[in-house]
């Protein structure tokens, strides 16, 4: 099996781990943990010091994932929610949870709606990474021909009217989206 397969290209996985580095980053949050293969590499890219909290809500996905941070030694630096994101987003904002860095890789028909939710939960200089914008060049369509193209346009729209974040898209993979929040 190969990377793409199992989760995000290669070159976008070791441009996660960049950006966690280059921004010093400790704190990320990953919704759709998938098997677990990006998780590993935000995780290691965290530090021995850092946390990783990643989302996902199908019991199959998530059991491969924990055996995958098992094998791998890195169950101090993960904690995986295994949930609904919109169930977990009351529990991550009562805690007070904030973070330097959240990656959205999950179900592309709800991107537009968890954009508001997530960025509440991103500190000021933040980084926001979007994953799949292009999705197989549906989001081009008008309009788009799948639920999961009108979700990542809706993301797309809504994005555009966002004032004050600095913003680029990557042709890496299906193509990513990078926000940086205001300070």
């Amino acid at each position: 099996f190969s990377y793409e397969t199992l989760g995000s290209d290669l070159s976008s996985l070791h441009l996660l781990q960049l950006l966690v580095r280059v921004g010093n980053m400790r704190r990320v949050l990953e919704v759709g943990t998938y098997i677990g293969v990006s998780t590993l590499f935000l995780a290691e890219a965290v530090g021995p010091e850092g946390r990783v909290v990643t989302i996902e809500i199908g019991d199959e996905f998530a059991a491969i994932a924990r055996k995958n941070f098992a094998r791998n030694d890195m169950e101090s630096r993960i904690e995986l929610l295994q949930e609904d994101v919109f169930a977990a987003f009351p529990r991550l904002t009562k805690a007070g949870e904030s973070f330097d860095m959240i990656f959205l890789d999950a179900d592309k028909g709800r991107y537009g709606d968890l954009l508001h939710p997530l960025l509440a939960l991103l500190r000021p200089g933040g980084l926001f990474v979007v994953d799949d914008i292009f999705l197989n060049g549906d989001t081009l369509n008008d309009p788009p021909t799948t639920d999961e193209g009108l979700g990542v346009r809706n993301l797309l729209d809504r994005v555009a009217a966002l004032p004050d974040y600095a913003r680029v898209i990557l042709p890496y993979g299906n193509g990513q989206l990078l926000l940086l929040k205001p300070k």
